[in-house]
């Protein structure tokens, strides 16, 4: 083995440690925040205190992350930087995942950069306010929505794709090869 594949290797090594790493760190901080809310009173009925006096814990633990973010985020400038993370996945994405028959993509953009498929018809979802306004945020609740119903319906095509979608009671459009949700919510 050569020097530089050996540093290589390092590197590699190296960025999915570190990438393991952070990922577990946000996992550990949503759910240290998340869970001690949840279990406030269990907290307080075992320390024998009143529930609005354990909410302290939770004020003490933000006000940790609040003094400590910055110290970590001055520590970790020194690190060395990541590449694009969508550029790191796409050789395994491309191992993984079928670039044949339908592909209804239900991914943001940061995601979609990740892997396109080049033999595959695919078929991205977007939604709009009756009025023709792109939706940003809700419009996973709308790709939630299109997944149930192919869940139920299962298509082979981008055209049963969207039959399927307008079916269930949404208005929608296949445009070159987005099917445009022109409703959140199918009428009643």
């Amino acid at each position: 083995m050569t020097t530089t594949t050996q540093a290589a290797d390092t590197r590699t090594t190296s960025f999915v440690l570190s990438l393991l790493a952070l990922a577990m760190g946000g996992f550990a901080i949503g759910t240290t925040e998340f869970m001690a809310m949840g279990l406030l009173p269990q907290v307080a009925n075992g320390v024998d205190v009143s529930i609005p006096s354990a909410g302290h814990l939770i004020s003490a633990y933000a006000l940790g992350v609040v003094v400590g973010a910055p110290v970590l985020a001055f520590f970790g400038a020194r690190l060395p930087r990541t590449p694009n993370l969508a550029a790191f996945w796409r050789p395994f994405l491309r191992k993984a995942l079928p670039d044949e028959g339908l592909i209804v993509d239900l991914r943001s953009g940061g995601y979609a950069a990740a892997w396109a498929p080049k033999a595959a018809e695919r078929v991205t979802v977007r939604a709009f306010t009756p009025d023709g306004k792109s939706i940003s945020h809700m419009v996973k609740a709308t790709r939630g929505d299109v997944a149930r119903v192919l869940l139920e319906q299962p298509a082979d095509t981008a055209a049963e794709v969207a039959e399927i979608v307008a079916a269930a009671g949404y208005r929608v459009e296949l445009n070159n090869g987005s099917l445009d949700v022109l409703d959140q919510r199918p009428a009643a």
